[in-house]
């Protein structure tokens, strides 16, 4: 069995500080070369940490980047000066895939892991940084403390990960006998997520934990994107919808300004972060773990251990490049 999804939200605080140990003592080491169109690679629950270190990268560099997919990144004709695959174990085919395409090209390539870099160099080769950000224990079925890990992770080798509040305090401020603080969940089966630019990996985080784990419909949008049409399909559903903002602080006005135009019988609540609006997209992976722990708890199952059904098993393993070979030759 894996470890219990009720055992990854009580490891969330231990994660955040062998990062900081880790960062204070080692760090990544020496990744030179970043820079130029960037691209960041990920799959499943890491699809959250590749959207957090593409904002960084944009805000730092001043260069676009792109949050691919294996398959995507693959298919690809950009020259991109920087990739970064981001998977917790590099031992998924997708992830693997990513790697070797990344490897064959010319721009700075890294993989960012939870995985010992001893442990990789022998699959990689050498034409791969390998960042191994640490990470307590294992994960259960739903990436958690894997997307905490590999998100700060992000941030150090980014270069942006001064100022980190205290993780004891940020726990402690969402999360109570396990689950979520009760002023802040939602209650109903459809959820939209609205964020402020920032907090899209939040989002995704969110969005990716209530999918897979079936408990739940999400769907997010950026937060003025509701008013471009999107008003009229909550309005229908307004009885049966829980709205939730993902706040930056200085978005409030309009934050504010939205929840007050919600149609009546919408169940709404903002989680805006105790910690500036830096590292808000760090803080609120914590409520997004803890909001499924608490639908977890309310359906009485365990979303670390679910039943998986043969074919399922038989998706996750599928390597693309012996499905559609051809497909895959067709890059650029």
């Amino acid at each position: 069995m894996d470890r219990t999804y009720e055992e990854e939200i009580a490891t969330l605080g231990a994660t955040w500080r062998a990062w900081q140990r880790w960062r204070g003592e080692a760090g990544p080491g020496a990744v030179t070369g970043l820079g130029g169109p960037a691209a960041f690679v990920a799959s499943g629950g890491s699809l959250a940490v590749a959207h957090l270190a593409a904002a960084v990268y944009e805000r730092r560099y001043r260069q676009p980047a792109a949050v691919l997919t294996p398959v995507e990144f693959a298919l690809s004709p950009v020259e991109f000066g920087t990739v970064v695959v981001i998977s917790d174990s590099m031992s998924h085919p997708d992830a693997r895939l990513a790697a070797d395409h990344a490897a064959a090209g010319r721009a700075c390539a890294v993989v960012l892991s939870n995985r010992p870099a001893e442990e990789l160099r022998d699959r990689l080769g050498d034409r791969l940084a390998i960042v191994s950000a640490p990470r307590p224990g294992r994960d259960g079925w739903i990436a958690t403390n894997s997307v905490l890990s590999l998100s700060l992770g992000a941030l150090t080798l980014l270069g942006a990960d001064e100022g980190a509040p205290d993780p004891d305090e940020v726990v402690a401020r969402w999360v109570v006998g396990g689950l979520l603080r009760a002023d802040a969940d939602l209650t109903r089966p459809r959820l939209l997520c609205l964020h402020t630019p920032g907090l899209r990996n939040v989002a995704v985080d969110l969005e990716t934990r209530a999918m897979e784990a079936g408990l739940g419909v999400v769907t997010i949008s950026d937060l003025r994107n509701l008013g471009h049409g999107r008003h009229v399909g909550l309005y229908r559903n307004a009885g049966s919808t829980s709205v939730l903002v993902l706040a930056e602080r200085r978005w409030a006005p309009l934050v504010e300004g939205t929840v007050d135009s919600l149609p009546p019988g919408v169940e709404a609540t903002v989680w805006q972060a105790g910690c500036d609006d830096v590292w808000a997209p760090v803080e609120l992976l914590v409520p997004s773990a803890a909001f499924l722990a608490s639908r977890a708890a309310e359906a009485g199952v365990d979303p670390g251990n679910p039943e998986v059904w043969p074919g399922g098993k038989a998706l996750f393993r599928t390597r693309v490049a012996d499905v559609v070979p051809d497909v895959l030759g067709e890059r650029g």
